[in-house]
């Protein structure tokens, strides 16, 4: 009886740290629930009943939405998530992060770079044909 009580309030305790962690990633990113629920092929419903923690999602439903909002499902449940590190950056932002980044290497590290970004823009194109 014990371990049932248990497993109910780790359930509920997660929960709680998904609809924090989704609603913090929606507004961070300026997403309404309509456009989340686009996003990971969901009903607006579902999403809300997530963010008020009325429903304890289904595992295809938490890997639908880490793929919708491109992250690792697990890291909606970490309790230690730090919304800045999930939220996408402005495209400027985006840009000079990659500059930065790049200062100081060697024109053949960099050519190395730009060969890894370009075969993984091939890659999502090839995966995600709707964010075309």
């Amino acid at each position: 009886m014990k371990q049932q009580e248990y497993l109910r309030e780790e359930t509920r305790r997660l929960c709680r740290i998904l609809a924090h962690n989704l609603k913090t990633i929606r507004e961070k990113r300026k997403l309404s629930q309509q456009d989340v629920a686009d996003l990971c092929g969901l009903s607006v419903n579902e999403i809300g009943r997530i963010e008020r923690k009325k429903i304890v999602p289904r595992l295809d439903v938490l890997e639908a939405l880490g793929n919708g909002l491109a992250i690792p499902p697990k890291r909606l449940l970490d309790p230690y998530m730090d919304p800045a590190s999930v939220c996408i950056p402005e495209e400027g932002e985006t840009l000079e992060q990659i500059r930065r980044a790049l200062t100081g290497l060697l024109p053949r590290e960099q050519d190395h770079i730009f060969q890894l970004i370009a075969l993984s823009l091939t890659h999502f194109r090839e995966t995600h044909p709707q964010n075309r």
